[in-house]
């Protein structure tokens, strides 16, 4: 959904609501929450909203993606490139990894003690 055509997106959004009438939606759009508002879905009475990235998005559930550890990671790999005099684009790149984390929000309904 683009940010150039809000009223396309809303009108695109409620038919694809009406159509699928989704319990949740887990999503990296940072204006969803507001855009759900608009066509008079509330989070979370309506439908639930998670987001990919908690820091990013405007849903407080979602995946914590644990940014200061891979800050502190990037960090340690970087010096470990410079003190073994690793320099240029390397022949094998590496990547890494650090796990997130889910984290259950008000963006999401209350669990039932049955479910």
């Amino acid at each position: 959904m683009s940010e150039s055509s809000p009223p396309e997106d809303a009108m695109f959004l409620l038919a694809w609501l009406k159509k699928h009438k989704p319990d949740a939606i887990i999503t990296v759009i940072a204006s969803l929450h507001e855009m759900l508002d608009t066509v008079g879905y509330h989070v979370p009475r309506n439908v639930g909203l998670a987001a990919l990235s908690v820091l990013d998005g405007k849903a407080d559930a979602g995946v914590n993606q644990n940014a200061e550890e891979i800050g502190r990671a990037a960090a340690e790999m970087l010096i470990s490139m410079i003190n073994n005099n690793h320099r240029g684009i390397p022949a094998i790149p590496r990547q890494l990894l650090a796990a997130g984390d889910w984290v259950d929000g008000s963006t999401l309904p209350q669990k039932c003690a049955d479910d």
